[in-house]
């Protein structure tokens, strides 16, 4: 079974023509016909018939159709990620959320271009499960979460704290409870607001994730829990104001990693990275924000 065979598969299903899947595919209408003749033959079912209405799939079919689009996507990601820009030997996968860029993600991205300028670097923002079933299956090489999560095969280390901060427009900061935008971020955070607001009427908003969260608060003039880091830059500018007397929370920010990667001595490398990057953040007096 090749990959162009499941290719034709899924333009004949998209487009419910041999011919129109052949064009979209740049090939002649025969060679789809043989891809598919050999991917039935390979399976030992009937996996698309004509019908009056254009080519429809068979039971068979429509059982291979989710696997066929899995196995072409991770294809093209693996071509992708493969590919390397001339001048590099090899290349490292770092994900996290958004709202780590401005203190973990982007400092790092610095390190690694003086530390180890041959080798390229991907970022990508996502959420702490995705992230680890990336790291189980080898797309991707480091992960910063919020939420840790416990599987084999997964180191895992605290690294820093992300402090949450009650931000508001500066001209509404007086009553900043009718502006309020609650921002979605986990369940530790969600049990200490309320215990912290009792009293406070369910938000008719909510956003997520935090970069939203900024700019509805900035578009709407409102107020929401955002990190120091991205709050700081807007506060110095005089759009948000933090709301004195506010309790703060803190998120811890775990690192995860494979226990047995392809590259350890860049994957240390680039871990000693992040671990000084946080030590550092963590000796930075807090800006006064108001």
């Amino acid at each position: 079974m090749k990959v162009e065979q499941l290719r034709s598969f899924l333009e004949i299903v998209a487009t419910g023509s041999f011919s129109t899947a052949a064009n979209r595919l740049n090939v002649t209408q025969s060679t789809i016909s043989a891809r598919i003749r050999a991917l039935e033959d390979h399976l030992g079912q009937t996996l698309l018939v004509r019908g009056a209405d254009g080519v429809v799939m068979t039971d068979a079919g429509k059982h291979l159709e989710p696997h066929a689009r899995s196995i072409v996507h991770s294809w093209q990601e693996a071509k992708r990620e493969i590919a390397l820009p001339p001048g590099y030997k090899t290349i490292l996968r770092l994900g996290g959320p958004s709202s780590l860029w401005y203190t973990l993600m982007r400092p790092w991205v610095s390190y690694m271009r003086e530390h180890a300028s041959d080798v390229a670097i991907r970022l990508e923002g996502s959420y702490s499960s995705n992230l680890a079933e990336r790291l189980i299956t080898g797309t991707l090489d480091l992960g910063l979460v919020f939420v840790p999560p416990r599987q084999p095969g997964l180191a895992l280390e605290e690294l820093t704290q992300e402090r949450l901060v009650l931000v508001c427009d500066r001209d509404h900061a007086d009553n900043w409870e009718e502006h309020y935008v609650y921002v979605e971020w986990d369940e530790q955070f969600q049990a200490g607001h309320q215990a912290a607001f009792p009293g406070l009427s369910a938000p008719a908003i909510t956003v997520n994730p935090a970069y939203l969260g900024l700019q509805f608060v900035l578009d709407r003039r409102a107020s929401a829990y955002l990190p120091h880091s991205i709050a700081l830059t807007w506060v110095e500018a005089g759009k948000l104001k933090v709301i004195a007397g506010a309790p703060e929370f803190l998120r811890p920010v775990y690192l995860i990693y494979r226990e047995k990667p392809i590259s350890g001595s860049l994957l240390n490398q680039a871990i000693a990275g992040l671990r000084g990057i946080a030590t550092s953040h963590r000796r930075i007096p807090d800006t006064e924000l108001d």
